[in-house]
């Protein structure tokens, strides 16, 4: 899972960090708001359509819960069989 987030390219990262950052600080915020807020930031509008980055934002969101998921069952295992010893 932590691949496919890694392989992804800076920029996707960037607006990945950015929706994640406002949208922590300004719960009421869409993702839609928050990414034409990004666009707009970094004069993209020419590059990249907000209906393109909020499907890439899903699918990366949705990698890096399943990433976080994998780390925290992992961790809980862990601590499983040190409670059992």
């Amino acid at each position: 899972m932590l691949m496919k987030f890694i392989r992804r390219d800076s920029m996707e990262k960037m607006m990945f960090a950015w929706v994640n950052c406002l949208r922590t600080n300004m719960p009421g915020v869409s993702i839609e708001k928050a990414i034409t807020n990004f666009i707009k930031y970094h004069n993209l509008e020419d590059d990249l359509s907000v209906v393109g980055c909020t499907t890439t934002y899903v699918r990366m969101q949705r990698e890096y819960i399943d990433y976080q998921r994998i780390i925290h069952k992992s961790s809980d295992d862990e601590k499983n069989e040190c409670d059992s010893k």
